[in-house]
């Protein structure tokens, strides 16, 4: 959630961004030397304008992917507080929906996956870090 936040915030810094501005070629008297200066304006606009737009594209693209990610995040973690919350009611004996709450209840993994999964997310904040600094660096 804190990169979604991160690149949100990249996305929506203001940059610098080159604007046509016709009235500043209006002084012209000769309608083709306006008409030159102006084509050409344009396209030197344009050519400045492509680094920082693609870069708040990027900004863009990567924190929808990274809001994807934690929107299915947030629907398991609903998911598992919904079962934890419905086996605290009395259920009918013998239900199937009974009966698949206490199998998922009576789950005790080893200690050596709940290692694993502990690594795992440590690596993944390590890298989310590595990742901030390093973007910050670049520019």
């Amino acid at each position: 959630m804190s990169r979604v936040l991160y690149l949100s915030i990249r996305a929506l810094e203001r940059s610098v961004i080159v604007v046509v501005d016709p009235l500043q070629f209006y002084k012209e008297t000769d309608m083709d030397v306006y008409y030159k200066e102006l084509i050409c304006y344009y396209i030197n606009a344009t050519i400045h304008n492509h680094k920082p737009i693609n870069e708040k594209m990027n900004y863009v693209v990567a924190a929808q992917r990274y809001y994807k990610r934690v929107l299915t995040t947030l629907g398991l973690y609903a998911m598992t507080l919904f079962v934890f919350c419905i086996k605290k009611y009395d259920l009918v004996a013998g239900s199937p929906f009974g009966k698949a709450l206490e199998m998922i209840d009576g789950y005790h993994p080893e200690p050596w996956w709940l290692l694993v999964l502990m690594g795992i997310s440590a690596f993944a904040i390590i890298l989310l870090v590595v990742s901030c600094v390093c973007v910050k660096e670049k520019k």
